[in-house]
């Protein structure tokens, strides 16, 4: 079989470094050569010649035959100036790989391990990202895809609202979610938004973020779930609750827990028979679905039938439950509202000042764990899911924005206090402090024209601005402690 292009050029290639090897031999000094040894290169070198005559007819032709044979190989042959071929990136031509703003940060990032040891986590400096995890893991509630939300948020962090997809979306998806939430990991992780670039020239290192968020999760949860189900018999307020002390007791084997869990609509039938209500759910003979929401998540006294989101999220349970995970146990019990000694809350530790949909979620899947006789699950029967619920709860505030607004409102005013906005039960409360009923007064004698006098020297002129000032100091004092509260 003759010899195809390839063995052609391996063949020049060969006598080409032959000839490179007899040069190289002749400039180099030796010993003399042996009479054999001269015969022997003599032969070799007119045998070299003659294949070199055979082929190298022109300098041009060698040139021509080497490119047929490259194109005939497959691969479009080299250009003549130099230049790589399309397609190809010349070594000198890629790109320098993104250096960290700070190395210490890399190097901490790329060692995350959900199952080191705190001293672990101390030596090898990711510590504070730990804590930072804890929390974002609870403001972002089960199930979140952390993975999505990072590659999301790194991509369109500086698109605008119109380039982003999460944006203008008709229904809550994952672009939805990872929207909402990419800004709660850019303010809580520490030196995130200073390395974008650096995570997106590294997708790994994103993934790798992720999957120690998932593997920090379950920790979070069992942490908060076990303070939780010490404290809820305490934050439901029961009556005689010796008995719910004991988790078993709990769920549907006790009427009174048995009645915070009852979804909504099937509260009338439960008031009717308590007990035996009970005993069909734990039967299976009630369906309970994800979207059944249990009546401790509502005001029960906003509950309307013509508006089905009246009163929802609003349960004094939730409210109880959510202080004790993220403003601290002396924030529910404590009604002084002095601070006590000891580890500093979820929210002093992050100066948090706002609370968000997600994690009133978060807080509600403990609170419904607690109340049940069961430890945590992600299923509860055949109708309920964990991640339905969650994602149901997220769907209504995306549909009805104007109540979403509303309900964070209204928890943030729970949790953190709003001195700027007050609602009418506090606006008539204010009214009837001390300060407001003084001055209502001066203002009737001022209308009378009892309350002037032009004496200079009138006691009474001296008393009411001694007066004035007192109340005036008075209600400084308030409002400094209304803002401490």
């Amino acid at each position: 079989m003759p010899p195809g292009p390839k063995e052609n050029i391996y063949r020049q290639h060969r006598e080409y470094l032959a000839t490179q090897t007899q040069q190289t031999s002749k400039s180099k000094p030796g010993k003399a050569k042996t009479t054999a040894q001269q015969a022997a290169n003599t032969v070799s070198t007119a045998t070299t010649n003659k294949r070199a005559g055979d082929t190298q007819v022109a300098p041009d032709g060698v040139e021509v035959k080497r490119r047929r044979a490259i194109a005939a190989g497959g691969a479009p042959p080299p250009d003549p100036d130099g230049n790589p071929p399309p397609g190809v990136i010349d070594e000198d031509d890629e790109p320098e790989p993104v250096r960290p703003k700070n190395p210490a940060w890399a190097s901490a990032v790329w060692a995350l391990d959900a199952n080191a040891s705190d001293a672990t986590r101390t030596t090898l400096g990711y510590r504070k990202i730990y804590v930072a995890v804890r929390l974002l893991l609870r403001l972002c509630s089960e199930y979140a895809k952390h993975a999505h939300i990072l590659a999301y948020g790194i991509k369109y962090h500086t698109a605008s609202a119109e380039d982003r997809p999460g944006c203008g979306q008709d229904a809550y998806n994952d672009d939805v979610e990872a929207e909402e939430l990419w800004p709660l990991w850019v303010k809580y992780f520490p030196e995130l938004e200073d390395h974008l670039d650096y995570l997106a020239d590294n997708p790994p290192l994103i993934f790798n973020i992720a999957n120690f968020a998932a593997g920090v999760a379950s920790k979070v949860r069992s942490d908060d779930l076990g303070r939780i189900n010490d404290r809820i018999v305490d934050l439901c307020a029961f009556e005689d609750p010796r008995l719910l002390n004991i988790k078993d007791n709990r769920g549907w084997q006790d009427s009174r827990t048995g009645r915070l869990l009852c979804p909504l609509r099937y509260l009338q039938k439960f008031d009717s028979d308590p007990g035996r209500f009970c005993t069909n759910v734990r039967n299976r003979l009630v369906r309970i679905f994800s979207t059944d929401y249990p009546s401790f998540l509502y005001d029960l006294s906003l509950v309307n039938a013509d508006d089905p989101v009246a009163g929802f999220l609003r349960g004094e349970v939730l409210v109880n439950v959510y202080k004790s995970v993220m403003t601290g146990k002396s924030s529910v019990f404590q009604a002084s509202g002095r601070s006590t000694r000891g580890q500093k809350s979820v929210a002093a530790v992050h100066k948090m000042c706002q609370v968000n949909l997600h994690s009133i979620i978060y807080v509600a899947l403990l609170a419904r764990s607690a109340l049940g006789d069961n430890e945590w699950s992600d299923v509860d029967g055949k109708f309920w899911k964990a991640e339905n619920f969650v994602s149901s709860v997220a769907e209504i505030a995306w549909t009805f924005p104007a109540w979403y607004d509303e309900i964070i409102s209204w928890w943030n005013r729970q949790i953190f206090g709003d001195d700027e906005e007050l609602d009418s039960d506090a606006e008539r409360d204010l009214e009837g402090t001390a300060f407001y009923a003084i001055m209502a007064q001066q203002g009737m004698r001022g209308a009378s024209g009892s309350g002037t006098n032009d004496n200079d020297g009138n006691d009474n002129d001296n008393g009411n601005t001694a007066a004035s000032g007192s109340v005036g100091g008075e209600s400084a004092t308030a409002g400094s402690s209304h803002a401490t509260e």
